[in-house]
């Protein structure tokens, strides 16, 4: 059996792998030329604060532990999480480690307009600059982050771009692709109204 090393974490692997059992790239994929030159630190944009690190009584999870749980357990800590009445915590095995990849590239995905994956090589090099272990998200403040991530100039283009046309039966119609339509949603959870109706059911 030949073997070969992962061009990313240096790993030996099969010669015929698609993916790399060390660090979870994807092989065949194709980086950029260009990347963005501003990138988003989504290693900072959930960060705890001190006050909540020091606070042993604040319960952590971690993905793996909510991987092996029964599913309402799951849907609890969940709850709590959102509440910011528990942190997420990693540890370096696998499912932490993919885990941490899927929030980073998707918020990653929002703020530099991208198309990557978890899988990417350019995400996996990124997030292995990053000791997850040390990182303890708090989700409490996710709709402010999604406000964030967001300039206002691009806010302007979308609203630019997507104006409302009216056909010769007075209806409105509005093309938005998959995309912005997410982006829109967002904004509106993102609102004050939006963040009302969230407590609302949580409370429920």
């Amino acid at each position: 059996m030949t073997l070969k090393k992962c061009d990313v974490c240096g790993g030996e692997i099969k010669d015929d792998s698609n993916y790399c059992v060390h660090c979870g790239v994807d092989l065949k994929d194709i980086e950029e030329k260009t990347p963005p030159t501003e990138r988003v630190p989504v290693e900072k944009l959930f960060e705890a604060s001190d006050e909540k690190k020091s606070n042993k009584e604040i319960p952590r999870f971690t993905p793996c532990q909510l991987k092996a749980v029964p599913f309402f357990h799951a849907l609890f800590a969940y709850m709590l999480l959102f509440r910011g009445e528990a942190l997420l915590t990693f540890c370096d095995c696998a499912v932490c480690n993919l885990s941490y990849r899927e929030i980073y590239v998707y918020f990653v995905n929002i703020g530099e307009k991208r198309k990557l994956r978890p899988e990417s090589k350019e995400i996996v090099r990124r997030v292995r600059d990053i000791d997850i272990t040390a990182a303890q998200f708090d989700f409490s403040d996710i709709f402010g982050i999604f406000s964030k991530i967001k300039s206002t100039k691009e806010e302007k283009q979308v609203e630019s771009k997507h104006k409302p046309t009216t056909t010769k039966n007075r209806k409105i119609t509005i093309e938005l692709d998959t995309s912005q339509l997410e982006e829109q949603i967002f904004h509106v959870i993102a609102s004050e109204r939006g963040k009302e109706l969230i407590k609302r059911v949580l409370s429920e």
